[in-house]
């Protein structure tokens, strides 16, 4: 099928027939039938099965498009003329002009203009073009416009949700972006009841006895998050589960009565959110490429330039950005594969796909199912960018090469870390830079002040406790890389610390907290000084053998040994240990108090096997059992 394409005289604009409706027209829909068209090769603008082969070889003349103006030069070498503005171009004796310079036919030229339309491109290329008005960000730059290229396809459609601290720059990369499209491709949303496309003025369907919503084509920018009610409504719709969704809601009819109202929302539009806040659904997660604007100081100084730039003549600022040639370029690009019509990209080798799939990802995940969708989808933009240059073996459908899939696979992994642990890489980024640093000097658990200290170290500003403890760290911890603890010394307190499994840590002994002796007790019983720490479990010890306080000598006889005895000499019963400071249970606090009967506990959790102590009792206590060594 051949295109016909021309140039207008009167504009000096390329244009295209449209058959449906019979008229000509520009790259951004403006008729020009009743203009003088000057009607090129019909070869200038092939579609066939190679593209590729007609189109190189279409003409004698290259044009080349930079930021400063329009260059040209003939294919076989020779001197470049130009530059050339954007009012050049529009002056209808240019063309005759170069013609004469180059000493070629005025048809080479419009065959040059209609080539460096379609010619090869990549992601760099774009990102340099789309660098006029969004400084950095090259990632979010580029998976937006992928993002918004695929939307005149027929399935291929993603999500993008934009999350990010404040005045970060969500909703103006995400307006940017979109300004390259058509205006009856865009629907910007600034805030919507939950209910709201349902209600949305559609095609009433007399057979079918409902409103037909068509969102087919269509790129959705939320400018701010929508309510959550919203978000669930939509879930079906961002996820792709059937092109045809049916809703049916209560609504109210003339006479205030409620009656069911059925609404077919139709189509796979682009959804793109933008929110200040990083806590979300893990459903929406796992629906969405998750970005952040980049707040290095870099891309803030370039920002803060531009923006002076911007504001200090608005006029001037719109009429360069109006003129600016590579933007121009994209735009009819842009238009030219809407023109195209491509519903369908094919992946030749799934099996490569796969493989290079797994080897980032040696265990699976649910939520991979949906990555993988996302890798081939910006595979395919690149392709799609690339449309003239793929082969079609079907009007309407193009076949992706080896190196759309490379370029799709290098993009997503600029945020597949952060996107796959369902994090903004907003947030992963200080994982990386600021807690995961403090966790591994600290393994045994850090303050959320130390996190805060830390953050303006490194960033040079300050973030709220609150919102560190409502957004960053529930993130975290729903993502597997922190969990909080309470502080041992003080129960009062969290501790942040990584999250681990129990059997990979190492078995520690339990440890006991020092304990200050707190005086002793004289009286019939002798002195018992509480030690601070329990001695270890004792071992079989031999006589005339000190170990730290005990010295072992010759124990009496076991039979001969009064309660009385044992007290006054503190003898252990059970090791013949003579004990210069006895240690009680270390699992009971002793509190000692002078009395005149000898030791009495005041707060104790006495052993099992020891009797009440008796107040009554004249002898001394003895220090294990609590039985009153004299008679009473």
């Amino acid at each position: 099928m051949i295109k016909k394409l021309a140039r207008c005289i009167t504009d000096n604009a390329i244009v295209h027939f449209q058959p449906s409706t019979g008229i000509w027209l520009d790259d951004g829909g403006h008729s020009h039938s009743n203009h003088e068209l000057d009607f090129g090769p019909a070869e200038i603008a092939p579609t066939g099965n190679n593209p590729a082969a007609d189109i190189s070889e279409a003409g004698k003349v290259i044009q080349r498009i930079s930021d400063s103006g329009f260059y040209y030069r003939l294919r076989n070498g020779g001197e470049e003329i130009g530059p050339f503005t954007v009012e050049d171009e529009e002056n209808p004796g240019l063309d005759q002009t170069l013609a004469s310079k180059l000493g070629v036919d005025i048809k080479e030229i419009l065959a040059a203009r209609l080539y460096e339309v379609k010619r090869p491109t990549n992601f760099d290329e774009m990102s340099g073009v789309l660098d006029s008005t969004i400084r950095f960000d090259r990632a979010n730059k580029v998976i937006l416009l992928c993002a918004n290229l695929l939307t005149f396809t027929n399935e291929d459609q993603f999500n993008v949700q934009l999350a990010g601290e404040s005045a970060g720059g969500k909703s103006y990369t995400a307006l940017e972006s979109i300004s390259y499209f058509p205006e009856d491709a865009q629907m910007i949303v600034a805030g919507a009841s939950p209910k709201a496309f349902m209600h949305e003025a559609g095609k009433w369907d007399a057979d079918r006895k409902l409103l037909v919503v068509d969102l087919h084509q269509k790129i959705l920018t939320f400018l701010d998050m929508p309510h959550y009610l919203l978000q669930q409504v939509l879930r079906p719709l961002l996820s792709h589960d059937r092109k045809e969704l049916l809703y049916k809601i209560t609504d109210k009819n003339r006479s205030g009565a409620l009656r069911t109202k059925n609404v077919l929302i139709v189509g796979y539009p682009t959804a793109v959110f933008c929110a200040a806040r990083f806590n979300m659904d893990e459903q929406e997660k796992t629906r969405m490429f998750i970005l952040s604007p980049e707040t290095s100081q870099q891309k803030l100084q370039e920002s803060v330039r531009l923006r002076i730039t911007r504001e200090s003549d608005r006029k001037a600022f719109k009429e360069w950005v109006q003129s600016h040639p590579r933007r121009r370029w994209l735009k009819a690009r842009i238009a030219a594969i809407r023109e195209a019509g491509i519903q369908e990209i094919i992946i030749p080798n799934p099996d490569a796909v796969y493989d290079r799939f797994m080897e980032k990802h040696s265990r699976l995940a649910p939520r991979h199912q949906r990555d993988i969708s996302r890798v081939i989808a910006l595979a395919k933009a690149s392709a799609l960018l690339n449309w003239a240059f793929r082969e079609s073996p079907t009007p309407g459908t193009i076949i992706a090469t080896a190196e759309d899939l490379e370029a799709g696979f290098t993009l997503y992994g600029k945020v597949r870390d952060a996107n796959e642990l369902g994090l903004a890489p907003a947030i992963y980024d200080l994982w990386l830079n600021v807690i995961n640093p403090l966790l591994v000097k600290t393994p045994t658990g850090i303050a959320r002040r130390a996190v805060l200290t830390a953050y303006h170290q490194y960033t040079g500003r300050f973030m709220s406790d609150m919102k560190l403890r409502r957004e960053i760290l529930p993130s975290l911890e729903s993502a597997g890389l922190t969990i909080e603890e309470p502080d041992p010394l003080d129960k009062r307190n969290k501790l942040l610390m990584r999250q681990t499994l129990e059997s990979d840590q190492p078995p520690t002994l339990p440890v006991y907290p020092q304990i200050e002796n707190i005086g002793t007790s004289s009286g019939g019983g002798g002195t018992l000084d509480v030690p601070r720490t329990p001695p270890p479990h004792p071992s079989p010890i031999s006589q005339g053998q000190t170990i730290g306080e005990a010295s072992v000598g010759a124990p009496p006889d076991e039979g001969n040994i009064s309660p009385n005895f044992r007290a006054q000499n503190n003898i252990d019963p059970m090791w013949g240990v003579r004990l210069q400071n006895p240690t009680p249970p270390p699992s009971r606090d002793l509190v000692l108090s002078h009395c005149d009967n000898g030791v009495r506990l005041q707060n104790p959790t006495p052993p099992p096997h020891a009797a009440p102590i008796s107040t009554k009792a004249t002898g001394p206590l003895d220090p294990l059992t609590g039985q009153n060594g004299g008679s009473s």
